[in-house]
């Protein structure tokens, strides 16, 4: 069954949580800096010139879990998930990109335990680059 490392967790091996979809990866948001120059038309771009390259905001990591079975073992399984990795700085793995790592803290952002379905959502603030387990490169 497809899911996430958080750690040395694995979403449904650990915890039963099966990955209602692909985790969503928001794209790097570039760091800008516009001056506003008396006299002059537009702005001027300093975004590059302390660097020479172009800096990227942190990234959000969504997914999304479902939890079939015995109600009663939810909270349970929620309590150990929230102690585990709540607020945590983490290395986070996909098991559909497994030679690379994010590193950043996770959280859970939804829980929803129902009669015969829970649903979980835990979102991560990672950083921009994901780095290779094989040489340590980081790539966007």
């Amino acid at each position: 069954m497809k899911g996430v490392t958080f750690g040395n967790k694995h979403s449904y091996k650990d915890w039963g949580l099966i990955l209602r979809e692909h985790p969503v990866v928001s794209p790097p948001k570039p760091k800008t800096k516009l001056v506003d120059v008396l006299g002059a038309h537009g702005s001027l771009d300093i975004s590059t010139k302390l660097t020479g390259q172009v800096m990227y905001e942190m990234r959000d990591v969504t997914c999304e879990f479902t939890a079939i079975g015995n109600p009663v073992e939810w909270e349970q399984v929620y309590s150990d998930i929230l102690n585990y990795l709540q607020g945590q700085l983490l290395e986070i793995t996909l098991d559909h990109d497994p030679d690379y790592y994010w590193t950043g803290r996770a959280e859970i952002s939804k829980w929803n335990p129902g009669q015969t379905v829970a649903e979980m959502t835990i979102k991560a603030k990672v950083s921009p680059y994901k780095t290779s387990n094989v040489d340590g490169r980081k790539v966007l």
